[in-house]
């Protein structure tokens, strides 16, 4: 056996484990999209080479734990960390939670000394939260380490923000993340001992600090990925085209223009449908609005449904309508993996993935302008089956560009180089 004592890179009967790494993953579930399906694919990706020891919350640990029931992973070892209660009882779902993630940086760096003082780690990779402007408790321990993916969703353009208040809170929010980044000085420390940044994209990498420190050591590389085992539907030549947003319905994802996009397209074609799957703060609004429009029976309104009942409904649609101004965009990625032309934004994640081969891209313009022309990409398609099938096609294509195994080449150029550095086992100074 092992001796969790003996350090890897000395010894050479670890077999095909390269390292030891501590990973922090916050969020980590399997089986679930957003944040904890990053966590969750990012240990996978890590664990192909590596032997590593993933930090999250407790939560996580009941369907961690029936997943490696089913699917053993032995190369990884999950310590589950949490904030004591009497200091944490005001949490409630996603109420403070940017406020407890903080919190919880400090007791993950307890547990990583102590697990770093028994099993000697070669180095230390942050992978969630996704998040540029709160720091990660590496920066307290003597490793050298990736911080990354990290990223934040750019800034809602004004032209698509209709009202006074959505703009305040869309400037607020962006003021508040830039002030958080300048004014902790663990923020600072993160970004300073970080080996390397893994950027979700270029925006992230020029915000202050980041531009003034992290420059040499930068790598732009999304935070999401696609499973390439989902399998598409037959296509299908109908007049009854179906479009599918599906998100959260908050101004971020912007269901309303995709909303108003479809109304304006139905007066002209009575007989495509939109189902808007999601909930969310303007849900009740969305739905009054379709129903004063007469257009009930034609938009159908589903609240969240689990992951593979969410992807069966993808596939069942005809074409993925999704004009966010998000930095990520994972579901963009399951649609092209099964097959979906894509009508989108030119901006933010979805912007980076799609291209001519897979979708429509609309220029960010004034609203009306913006859903006029997305109304336009709802026609055209509706109405050119072979237009669907030549970009249906073209989907799954341009999704191996984006599919999980392909980010373990990266990580083991990454991981080499630093460990090719370290003084004690050799490197350089």
């Amino acid at each position: 056996m092992l001796d969790e004592h003996a350090h890897p890179a000395h010894e050479s009967e670890r077999g095909a484990y390269c390292m030891r790494v501590l990973v922090s993953a916050y969020a980590c579930e399997p089986g679930k999209g957003s944040e904890p399906g990053v966590g969750w694919n990012w240990v996978k990706v890590l664990s192909v080479k590596n032997e590593i020891w993933v930090l999250t919350r407790e939560n996580n640990k009941a369907s961690i734990e029936r997943e490696l029931l089913e699917c053993p992973m032995p190369n990884v070892h999950f310590e589950y960390v949490d904030v004591p209660r009497w200091i944490s009882f005001w949490k409630k779902g996603q109420r403070g939670v940017r406020t407890y993630y903080y919190l919880w940086q400090w007791f993950a760096a307890w547990k990583a000394r102590q697990l770093n003082s028994q099993y000697r780690f070669d180095l230390g990779h942050h992978v969630s939260f996704v998040n540029d402007w709160i720091w990660t408790f590496l920066s307290l321990s003597s490793l050298p380490y990736v911080w990354g993916p990290v990223g934040s969703h750019p800034r809602i353009p004004w032209k698509l923000l209709e009202d006074r208040k959505s703009r305040l809170f869309d400037m607020g929010r962006f003021v508040f993340q830039c002030a958080a980044r300048l004014a902790d000085p663990l923020f600072w420390l993160s970004a300073l001992r970080a080996k390397k940044i893994m950027f979700i994209n270029k925006e992230s990498l020029n915000l202050p600090p980041f531009g003034w420190l992290a420059k040499s050591k930068a790598i732009i590389e999304p935070a999401i990925g696609v499973e390439e085992d989902l399998q598409p539907g037959r296509f299908a030549e109908k007049k009854n085209v179906a479009f599918l947003f599906m998100g959260r319905f908050v101004q971020m994802k912007c269901p309303h223009i995709a909303l108003d996009a479809f109304i304006e397209a139905s007066k002209v074609n009575s007989d495509i449908l939109l189902i808007m799957l999601g909930e969310g703060p303007m849900g009740s609004e969305l739905k009054l609005k379709a129903q004063n429009c007469g257009i009930s029976e034609r938009v159908k309104f589903i609240a969240w449904l689990p992951r593979d009942e969410a992807l069966s409904l993808m596939n069942q649609s005809d074409v993925f309508l999704f004009p966010s101004t998000e930095g990520g965009g994972m579901v963009v990625l399951e649609a092209l993996a099964l097959g979906k032309p894509v009508v989108c934004l030119d901006i933010g994640g979805p912007g980076e993935f799609v291209d001519q081969t897979c979708g429509i891209k609309v220029v960010v313009e004034d609203y009306r302008r913006v859903v006029h022309q997305l109304s336009l990409m709802l026609l055209k398609l509706s109405a050119d089956n072979d237009l669907r099938r030549m970009l249906g096609q073209g989907a799954r294509i341009r999704s191996h560009h984006f599919a999980w195994k392909n980010k373990g080449d990266l990580i083991d150029k990454i991981y080499g180089q630093i460990v090719s550095e370290r003084p004690d086992l050799g490197g350089g100074t």
